[in-house]
C-alpha cells in the first residue's frame, strides 16, 4: 500500500490529517453528488409505487361496493318474493272464505225454498178448507130450506147452526192468525237477506282496505330501504375521501419536513465549501433521508474517509444494507 494512502487512513482515525479530509468531529456530513440523483430516482419509484397502491385500493373498494350492492339487491328480491307468496296465501284464504260463505248462502236459500214450499202447502190446505166451508155453506142453505119445510125440527137445527157458526168463527180466527204468522215470517226473511247483503258488502270493503294498506306499507318499506342504502353509500364515500385526504396531508407534511432537513444540510455543505474544502475523494455514505449506503470514488479510485452516522475508521468498498 502506498505510504500516502496509509497516512490518509491514519488521518481518518484522528492522527495527522490532510487538508482534503474533512474533520470527523462532524460525523453527519452530507455530500453533494451522485446520492442526489439516486434519491430522486428512489423518490420517483416510491411515488409510482404509492400511486399504484392507491389505485389498487380504490379498485378493491369499488369491487367491494359492487358486491355489497349485488347482495343487497338479492336480499331485496328474496324479501319481495316472500311478500308475494304471503299475499298469494292470503288471497287463497280469502277465496276459501268466500266459497264457504257462498255455500252457507246456498244452504240458507234452500231452507227458504223449503219454507216457501211449506207455506204453499199450507195455502193449499187453506184453500181446501175454504172449499169445504163453501160446501158447508151450501149445505146450510139447503138445510135452511129444509128448515122452512120442517118447522118442527127448527130448534134442533138452530142449535146445530149455532155450533156451526161457532166452528166457523173459530176457523176464521185460526186462518187469520195463520196469515199473520206467514206475513211475519216473510218480513223476517226479508230483513235477514238484507242484513246478509250488508255484511257481505262490509267484508268486501274491509278486504279492499286491507290490501290497500298492505301495498302502501310495502312501498314505504321499499323507499326506506332505498334511502338507507343511499345514506350508507354516502357515508362510506365520505369516509374514504376523508381518509385519502388525511393520507395526502400527512404525505405533504412529511415531504415538507424532509425538504427543510435537506435544505439545512445543503446549507451546511455550502458553508464547508466556502471554508476551502475541496470535493472529497471516494467514501461510503449512509444518507440519513434515503436510508441507503453509497460509494463515491475519486480519480484514483481510492477510499478516503467514511461519513456514516457512527463515524469510525474508513473501510474498503463493501455493501452495507
Amino acid at each position: 500500500m502506498d505510504r500516502r494512502m496509509q497516512k490518509r487512513r491514519k488521518g481518518c482515525r484522528g492522527a495527522t490529517r490532510s487538508r482534503t479530509v474533512p474533520s470527523l468531529s462532524r460525523p453527519n456530513h452530507s455530500w453533494e453528488g451522485e446520492e442526489v440523483e439516486v434519491n430522486k430516482l428512489k423518490e420517483e419509484v416510491t411515488k409510482k409505487k404509492k400511486k399504484e397502491k392507491i389505485e389498487e385500493e380504490e379498485e378493491e373498494e369499488e369491487e367491494e361496493e359492487e358486491e355489497e350492492e349485488e347482495e343487497e339487491e338479492e336480499e331485496e328480491e328474496e324479501e319481495e318474493e316472500e311478500e308475494e307468496e304471503e299475499e298469494e296465501e292470503e288471497e287463497e284464504e280469502e277465496e276459501e272464505e268466500e266459497e264457504e260463505e257462498e255455500e252457507e248462502e246456498e244452504e240458507e236459500e234452500e231452507e227458504e225454498e223449503e219454507e216457501e214450499e211449506e207455506e204453499e202447502e199450507e195455502e193449499e190446505e187453506e184453500e181446501e178448507e175454504e172449499e169445504e166451508e163453501e160446501e158447508e155453506e151450501e149445505e146450510e142453505e139447503e138445510e135452511e130450506e129444509e128448515e122452512e119445510e120442517e118447522e118442527e125440527e127448527e130448534e134442533e137445527e138452530e142449535e146445530e147452526e149455532e155450533r156451526k157458526r161457532k166452528r166457523k168463527r173459530k176457523r176464521k180466527r185460526k186462518r187469520k192468525r195463520k196469515r199473520k204468522r206467514k206475513r211475519k215470517r216473510k218480513r223476517k226473511r226479508k230483513r235477514k237477506r238484507k242484513r246478509k247483503r250488508k255484511r257481505k258488502r262490509k267484508r268486501k270493503r274491509k278486504r279492499k282496505r286491507k290490501r290497500k294498506r298492505k301495498r302502501k306499507r310495502k312501498r314505504k318499506r321499499k323507499r326506506k330501504r332505498k334511502r338507507k342504502r343511499k345514506r350508507k353509500r354516502k357515508r362510506k364515500r365520505k369516509r374514504k375521501r376523508k381518509r385519502r385526504r388525511r393520507k395526502e396531508e400527512e404525505k405533504e407534511r412529511k415531504k415538507k419536513r424532509r425538504g427543510r432537513r435537506k435544505g439545512e444540510e445543503e446549507e451546511k455543505e455550502r458553508k464547508k465549501k466556502r471554508r476551502g474544502r475541496r470535493r472529497g475523494e471516494s467514501f461510503e455514505l449512509k444518507h440519513p433521508d434515503a436510508m441507503m449506503t453509497m460509494w463515491l470514488e475519486d480519480r484514483r479510485g481510492r477510499v478516503e474517509f467514511c461519513t456514516c452516522n457512527n463515524a469510525g475508521p474508513p473501510r474498503r468498498k463493501q455493501t452495507r444494507q
